[in-house]
């Protein structure tokens, strides 16, 4: 074990300015941007929570709605083409000036061949999953709202009579590979292709990927490859970005559990609102910002959670059949 630690620890040499710690002060090595622009973070994060706390203090403390219906993203004008979707979850108030929202969450885990993973494999993505509510709510917290969802393996979803349409659309495929992620299917690896960022730089792959390679290659250049320090000990070393990556993912995709649309520029879709918002961008525009700084791929963009934010108007569409404005 002590070698093992040895070992990663010479790898981490040949990988001179990626930051892994989740605390940027950790990371004497790392080029981490420092974001000047706080008063405009602190005005959108206080209009938002303004205004949950405000639909909070109107209702009771017991109070609630069950949220269930079709929607649908504008894509183009022309022609009417619409992407539709359908949300179910449950609002519900606190007596703490604070909203929950709920539901639950039936996961098919399979792997990239689409066929069925072990019992093993299964529990872990889905704890992956789970993991992942926490992340998340560093963002939704900020706001006065809480994430409170049950995520459930698919078998425990209701079927025949018993089944309605929300769970059916509450119904995730999580894949044991590499992919682009959309609302209904997540890749646990990452990305696999290449992203922009709105400051034009290009990513190869997500945070996991990049880690994955620079890894390898630094093993082929020295002795870990001779001593056994192959992709299995890198895929182990790459842990937290990759796990950081789906979570920052599934911050987004989730957010069209929500209700919530895309708001990144796509050619397929030219009518669709395009959110130009920086300092903080918009999760559900450009969630990559929030990948830790990989010198030379991204400079100058560094894993912080400042970077992004839910605006009051994401709040306002969540929360319009509660707050009644």
């Amino acid at each position: 074990m002590k070698g093992m630690k040895l070992n990663i620890f010479l790898i981490a040499l040949f990988l001179p300015g990626v930051c892994f710690s989740q605390n940027s002060n950790d990371c004497i090595d790392c080029n981490v941007s420092v974001v000047e622009e706080k008063e405009n973070k602190v005005s959108i994060r206080q209009q938002s929570l303004n205004y949950v706390q405000k639909c909070s203090k109107k209702k009771s403390p017991d109070g609630f709605v069950v949220v269930d219906k079709d929607w649908s993203a504008l894509c183009k004008k022309e022609g009417q083409v619409y992407i539709p979707e359908h949300t179910f979850y449950k609002i519900k108030n606190t007596d703490q000036g604070k909203i929950k929202i709920q539901g639950k969450i039936y996961l098919k885990t399979i792997d990239s061949k689409g066929l069925a993973l072990g019992r093993e494999k299964k529990d872990f993505l889905i704890q992956k999953t789970k993991n992942c509510q926490k992340e998340m709510n560093q963002y939704w917290n900020r706001y006065g709202i809480i994430l409170d969802f049950d995520y459930l393996p698919v078998n425990d979803r209701p079927n025949g009579n018993n089944a309605f349409k929300g769970d059916l659309a509450n119904t995730l495929t999580i894949i044991n590979g590499g992919g682009v992620s959309n609302s209904r299917t997540f890749y646990y690896e990452g990305l696999n292709q290449e992203v922009t960022l709105p400051q034009g730089q290009k990513i190869p792959g997500g945070p996991g990927q990049t880690c994955l390679k620079k890894c390898e290659e630094a093993s082929r250049l020295t002795f870990f490859s001779a001593i056994g320090m192959g992709k299995s000990a890198c895929y182990d070393f790459c842990t937290a970005p990759r796990d950081r990556e789906y979570c920052l993912m599934m911050l987004h995709e989730f957010g069209h559990r929500l209700s919530l649309e895309d708001e990144y520029a796509n050619d397929l879709c030219p009518d669709r609102f395009v959110s130009q918002e920086n300092n903080p961008y918009s999760v559900m525009a450009i969630p990559y910002v929030g990948f830790f700084d990989v010198p030379e791929i991204v400079p100058g963009i560094s894993y912080d959670s400042n970077l992004l934010d839910f605006y009051p108007r994401h709040l306002k569409k969540i929360l319009g059949d509660f707050c009644q404005d």
